[in-house]
């Protein structure tokens, strides 16, 4: 199997050299002083298309979301994007082993990189011989020692055991289990500084000094493990195959092939052009492709991911469709993406620098590098898009 990706590239999660970080579409390529490259209004590093960035026997998503992603290679514990590690403690940087622990679920808590301090209770897991228990710890570095050895390494600093089996666990750290109830926490650290009310002033002065001023967070607010007190909505949808949640779009596919979106837009380019008009809790229906003749039929999807702003989704017959924010590449659609080309697919940033409220159609994207490969599924996270090929014999 092998695992192709596009998307943001600073930390060199995709591989090296690292690409330049982009913040808007007139962000202009830094040279690289060790790398032989001329000057291009788009960093050419950039990962604007898939390319491959695992390949193993066996390749096993244990959890994909807006934060970070994490893959079982070969009996290698393998992460992406920044999720909740320092620089100093990053997965990427590396791989562990864990053939032998049987990870049915982990999750990373997502903290931005202007503040890596800013951690508690950085990794949760679940492991399959005890599905009804969740156990997190304040670093990887402490969960990594724990997997090589329990006795002498640091305990989980939270440990929770729920009536039913949990199946799904998140990088804000709710965890969903079988009976259909909903659990989130925090942390609750002996060492740490007492805790402070969700909504108490001090903890939002100390967050705000974070964010601004890069200043280590002294208290946290604690969130003990709750039954949240939610009533399930029924959408109008048919009978659903196969759902995918982002941070700003989730997606469905019914047992017929047919791609639903659920999200809003904002009025903030570039939004999806099949999404809700206004904030609604209504899934619409996806046309792919998007400009289809008359009369004739959309294509079945057999999978979908939705990443941060962005859609990714596999047809039937085997082509790749993205639809959304695509700035740092995670659309795969080259340089075809808004920001880098004029109509004369003229690259030009400063002609694209607008404050156009717009919204994308469905892209095609390029797959060259997958070619002779059948494609099994996507994945996305919050700018990256991730996919699961094999080769066809």
């Amino acid at each position: 199997m092998q695992l192709f990706a596009c998307g943001e590239n600073s930390d060199g999660s995709l591989g090296e050299p690292r690409a330049c970080r982009r913040r808007n579409v007139a962000f202009h390529h830094r040279g690289h002083p060790d790398l032989d490259l001329e000057y291009t209004p788009h960093c050419p590093l950039w990962v604007l298309r898939p390319k491959k960035v695992l390949e193993g026997k066996e390749i096993r998503p244990i959890n994909c979301d807006t934060g970070s992603a994490f893959f079982d290679v070969d009996g290698d514990l393998r992460h992406f994007g920044w999720g909740s590690l320092s620089k100093s403690q990053r997965a990427g940087s590396g791989s562990h082993r864990i053939d032998d622990k049987g990870i049915k679920h982990i999750a990373a808590r997502r903290v931005g990189d202007w503040n890596p301090d800013l951690v508690s209770g950085a990794v949760a897991m679940v492991f399959a011989d005890d599905r009804k228990t969740v156990l997190s710890w304040g670093s990887w570095q402490h969960m990594c020692s724990f997997l090589e050895n329990p006795i002498g390494s640091p305990p989980p600093t939270h440990a929770a055991t729920f009536a039913s089996p949990v199946i799904q666990l998140t990088s804000e750290f709710a965890a969903l289990t079988e009976a259909g109830e909903v659990f989130q926490w925090g942390d609750e650290l002996l060492e740490q500084p007492p805790a402070v009310p969700d909504d108490e002033e001090g903890f939002g002065q100390a967050e705000f000094a974070a964010r601004i001023l890069n200043g280590p967070i002294t208290s946290w607010p604690a969130r003990p493990p709750r039954r949240l007190n939610y009533k399930p909505h029924k959408l109008p949808l048919l009978p659903i195959k196969e759902p995918s949640t982002g941070r700003a779009y989730a997606t469905a596919i019914t047992h017929t092939g047919d791609l639903y979106v659920m999200g809003s837009k904002r009025g903030h380019w570039p939004d999806i052009e099949d999404a809700n008009p206004r904030k609604a809790l209504e899934f619409q229906p996806a046309t792919i492709p998007p400009d289809k003749l008359a009369k004739t039929h959309s294509l079945r999807m057999k999978h979908a991911a939705a990443g941060g702003r962005h859609v990714v989704a596999v047809a039937t017959d085997g082509s790749l469709w993205s639809a959304g924010d695509g700035l740092s590449g995670q659309l795969g659609i080259g340089v075809r993406q808004f920001g880098l080309c004029t109509a004369d697919d003229v690259v030009d940033m400063e002609a694209n620098e607008t404050e156009e409220k717009f919204a994308v159609k469905w892209e095609r994207m390029e797959v060259e590098a997958l070619r002779d490969r059948e494609c099994v599924a996507v994945f996305a996270n919050e700018q990256q898009t991730f996919i699961f090929t094999r080769d066809p014999n």
